[in-house]
């Protein structure tokens, strides 16, 4: 299945993740057709399939920031994360270094979605689950 993007010229996303208390490596690129891969340093390579929920989030963010082109953030710290952004759009190439703390909102939405795929973790609000109940479980308490 092929999702188009929101940003009709996107070429590609890649963020890199690095530091924290464990010293993090981590790297998330999605391609023009939201081919997603990730390359962590402890867990190793692994390709990821974005659902339309997830694709339309992270375009937004990406989109959200290469309008208002926010600054780095200026706090310092260790044990920190530092992100490295690089988007490429409309032939153009956007590049945004910054740590987590105190980073514009912009900033911040690309993080969370990037940090979501980099743990590959599905945002609940679009993941169903199903559940079994035993009919016994059903019955009321009093009979």
């Amino acid at each position: 299945m092929h999702i188009e993007p929101v940003m009709p010229h996107f070429e590609y996303l890649t963020v890199r993740r690095t530091g924290g208390i464990l010293g993090v490596d981590q790297t998330l690129h999605v391609d023009g057709n939201l081919t997603v891969k990730v390359s962590d340093r402890g867990l190793g390579d692994r390709a990821l399939s974005l659902d339309a929920f997830t694709s339309q989030e992270l375009m937004t963010a990406v989109s959200t920031l290469i309008a208002r082109n926010p600054g780095a953030s200026t706090r310092r710290g260790f044990d920190l994360f530092h992100y490295d952004i690089e988007v490429a759009s409309d032939g153009k190439v956007y590049r945004f270094s910054t740590v987590e703390l105190g980073a514009d909102e912009a900033l911040h939405g690309v993080m969370l979605a990037s940090d979501r795929l980099i743990a590959n973790d599905p945002d609940p609000f679009h993941t169903m689950t199903l559940h079994t109940v035993a009919p016994e479980a059903t019955a009321p308490a009093f009979a």
